[in-house]
């Protein structure tokens, strides 16, 4: 089982990460990740359109998909932050809780 099966199927309450970019973790799932190594070299895969995540190597489109997946969610809370006096951390856990279940946008690698 992978995380995007088990937040697609809602097993999954809530999503905790390191602090070294939780973003990094939702492209890993939008899109295909390929297993690569630590010590390729950023600038010369950069150059090739392609992103290092530790040893996961991302092409750019999977940050293009990621943007594409998020702004709708920002604007939502730049909307409601401008209606109301804030926006709540909660508020934006379940408007992606709510993408998450209802788009089924998340890549599941095929079973091995």
């Amino acid at each position: 089982m992978t995380m995007a099966h088990w937040c697609v199927n809602v097993q999954v309450d809530c999503i905790v990460t390191t602090a070294g970019g939780v973003e990094e973790d939702f492209i890993k799932c939008l899109a295909p990740t390929y297993i690569g190594d630590f010590h390729l070299s950023g600038c010369d895969l950069r150059d090739r359109g392609i992103n290092r995540i530790g040893n996961l190597l991302a092409p750019n489109d999977n940050y293009c998909k990621f943007e594409d997946w998020i702004m709708p969610i920002l604007d939502e809370m730049v909307t409601e932050q401008k209606e109301q006096v804030g926006f709540l951390l909660i508020r934006l856990i379940l408007l992606i809780r709510l993408i998450l279940i209802t788009i089924p946008v998340l890549y599941m690698p095929p079973p091995i």
